[in-house]
């Protein structure tokens, strides 16, 4: 008998055959949020998000609309951690900086030149 009390509970299963996959597609991926949020916000005057931050409309928005308005606030005015707002901005609308790999050799003759005007 099935936990439930039932007998007939578990006579629609069947067990899954070896290789079966039962979504193969799996749970789809939600797409970036935030992103698309800074994008949709950058336009606006920094007098216009501040306006809209403090308004009673802001208690309605989506979260990702009020994250992308709080980091392009603080990363348009903060003095103090305004540099790592405006990395994250900056990271979220034009994806990150590549990695750059300098290699530098160099060569490099001493010559050593004695007053007498004799060198070595």
């Amino acid at each position: 008998m099935a936990g439930n009390g039932n007998p007939t509970s578990l006579a629609n299963l069947r067990p899954w055959q070896k290789g079966d996959v039962p979504n193969p597609a799996g749970n789809p991926r939600p797409g970036p949020k935030i992103a698309p949020a800074m994008h949709k916000y950058a336009t606006w005057s920094f007098e216009e998000l501040e306006k809209l931050a403090h308004s009673g409309k802001a208690d309605q928005l989506p979260i990702a609309d009020v994250i992308a308005i709080t980091s392009l606030l603080k990363a348009a005015r903060d003095v103090d951690y305004g540099d790592k707002a405006r990395e994250f901005v900056a990271e979220r609308m034009d994806g990150a900086a590549p990695k750059i790999e300098v290699n530098v050799q160099t060569n490099v003759q001493v010559v050593t030149r004695w007053d007498d005007g004799e060198t070595t």
